[in-house]
């Protein structure tokens, strides 16, 4: 797996991370849930942050990026995002919900947002012929991290 860019879209990568490392991330599959027929070949996860401070916050915004090097057939991809989304979900209903166009490599797209307390807290996921990508965003909307995500899946798939 390439190793994360450096900056994506208005984003730094932060030192501080990851939470889990590579073999952690390999053994435990954080965001796949109950899917089946996924064999992960490598994993990567890392934060980034703001690189300015958006506009009306009080602090700088994270996203945690969680990448796996997966070979699943074009029939699990919806499976796999849906497994990710209920992983993070675990029982609530979402505020905001975009599936995201399938574009010609026959990939799967969503994200997702739940409001708690005054703020979104989003989360998108998508998975594609040799890769399974699943950001989240305290503080980041859904419709924030839809807009990034174009770019930042470029960075990351580079």
């Amino acid at each position: 797996m390439l190793p994360p860019p450096q900056r994506v879209e208005g984003f730094r990568l932060d030192g501080m991370w990851p939470f889990f490392t590579r073999q952690e991330l390999l053994d435990r599959q954080p965001h796949l849930g109950d899917a089946e027929g996924v064999s992960v070949r490598d994993a990567v996860q890392v934060r980034y942050e703001e690189a300015e401070r958006a506009e009306g916050q009080k602090w700088t915004r994270k996203m945690i990026f969680t990448g796996y090097d997966a070979e699943l057939g074009p029939d699990r991809r919806r499976q796999v995002v849906e497994a990710a989304v209920g992983d993070f979900l675990e029982g609530v209903t979402p505020d905001h919900r975009f599936d995201l166009t399938a574009n010609p490599s026959n990939e799967s797209a969503l994200c997702i947002g739940i409001i708690e307390l005054g703020s979104e807290t989003g989360m998108c996921a998508w998975a594609d012929d040799g890769t399974i990508g699943v950001v989240t965003g305290a503080n980041l909307g859904a419709a924030e991290l839809k807009a990034v995500l174009p770019a930042f899946r470029a960075a990351v798939e580079r």
